[in-house]
Order: structure tokens, then C-alpha cells, then sequence
């Protein structure tokens, strides 16, 4: 294992930042999604990063997380 892997369980064990910030990461992985939700619809989408939801595009928004089974919520 090396790497970002790691990277990420030295730093559970040390407290220590690691080298990709998880705010680079979510971004970063945001983008990969969107992506693949283009891909799967067939069109082009807008996306707004601060509200992270699709604009005039609910069919989109349906596709960003799965529902939940109960008991389980967010």
C-alpha cells in the first residue's frame, strides 16, 4: 500500500494533515461524477459548487445520491 492510501492511515494515526486536503479531493471527485451523470443522461448539465446541485436539471439532482434504506438518514 503507498500512496494516498498511506498517506491517509499515517495520518489517522499521527493527527498529521494529509497531502491531498479533503476539500481538493471532494472537488476533484465531484468533477469525475458529474461527469459520468452527463454521460449516463446523454446532455449537457450546469452545476452550481456552492449549493452542489444541478441547475434547471432534477432528473440530475435524482442522480447525485441514492436513497436510503430505514432507518438510515442524513
Amino acid at each position: 500500500m503507498k500512496g494516498h492510501h498511506r498517506n491517509f492511515l499515517e495520518c489517522v494515526k499521527t493527527r498529521a494533515r494529509t497531502i491531498a486536503p479533503p476539500e481538493v479531493a471532494h472537488r476533484s471527485t465531484t468533477i469525475c461524477h458529474i461527469g459520468n451523470i452527463c454521460l449516463r443522461l446523454g446532455c449537457k448539465v450546469r452545476w452550481n459548487p456552492q449549493t452542489e446541485q444541478f441547475i434547471d436539471a432534477p432528473e440530475a439532482n435524482r442522480m447525485i445520491a441514492r436513497a436510503m434504506r430505514p432507518p438510515w438518514h442524513l
